[in-house]
């Protein structure tokens, strides 16, 4: 894990030093993609800090969510007019910003708290006319229904999207293999009750976790990688990438990985 955990502070520490060096002004593109590498950056610290502890249980949360940034900028690259597509991808996140106000505020009506009513009509204003083409087909007692996200697909299908082939193998592995984890549901304690029969059932749990840190860290710096090469707007990877590829595969101990279009970097390396 020390020498997964060291790739990953180098990954991080690139990332952050090719955005310090770009030169400004900016314009909506480029912020863009600044943004939503940082917010991968964050993401990756995150996952370490949780792997320093052993709590990889809980950094699949974060790598769940980084996947989910990777194959919205994968599916963003496929179409024809990317401001376009970005500017739709930021007006969704202001109708979800006045849902969540309109839900703060339902709650705070219910738990006796005063509300600000000019608040409230400005939200309930915004939802009412400022985002219609993000409006699906009415529930069957008249409410409103929104669809799933600004690209209108859900996960799955922007896994099933992608153009590189591993994202629907990423999906199930996150969102349906390691699913009890992210959820603490009983299979998630299910192994390690097992194997408490045993004689050695600390060590074989030990084991176990081991072999989980090292898939979630791998799994963490291809995401993060694949998702740095989806933003066209930001600095290149630096051609370290190709060592820090290798160290991951070394430690990991698949070989058949280099096979894989997740690790096919040294082709689009600069």
């Amino acid at each position: 894990m020390e020498r997964l955990l060291k790739v990953m502070g180098e990954v991080v520490t690139a990332a952050q030093d090719a955005v310090c060096d770009m030169p400004g002004p900016a314009g909506l593109p480029t912020v863009f993609d600044v943004q939503i590498l940082m917010r991968g950056v964050n993401s990756v610290k995150s996952v370490c800090l949780l792997l320093e502890q052993d709590h990889w249980e809980h950094a699949l949360g974060v790598t769940r969510q980084l996947f989910e940034l990777l194959v919205n900028m994968e599916y963003m690259t496929t179409l024809p007019d990317r401001e376009k597509a970005i500017n739709e991808y930021r007006q969704f996140g202001l109708l979800q910003f006045f849902q969540m106000k309109q839900r703060e505020i339902a709650y705070e009506e219910k738990t006796g708290r005063a509300s600000d009513p000019v608040v409230k009509s400005m939200v309930e204003h915004h939802l009412a006319n400022s985002f219609n083409s993000f409006r699906g087909k009415p529930k069957q007692n008249g409410e409103v229904s929104w669809v799933p996200s600004w690209s209108r697909k859900n996960i799955k299908a922007l896994a099933e999207a992608s153009p590189d082939a591993m994202r629907i193998d990423q999906y199930e592995q996150l969102f349906k293999i390691w699913s009890e984890q992210a959820h603490a549901a009983p299979g998630a304690l299910l192994m390690g009750l097992i194997n408490g029969e045993g004689e050695d059932w600390l060590n074989d749990v030990l084991v176990a976790d081991e072999r989980e840190m090292i898939q979630t860290c791998s799994l963490t710096f291809m995401l993060f990688v694949s998702l740095w090469a989806s933003l066209p707007a930001v600095p290149d990877i630096p051609r370290d990438v190709v060592r820090w590829s290798r160290t991951v595969m070394q430690v990991v101990g698949v070989p058949e990985f280099d096979l894989l279009p997740g690790y096919r970097v040294e082709e689009s390396a600069p």
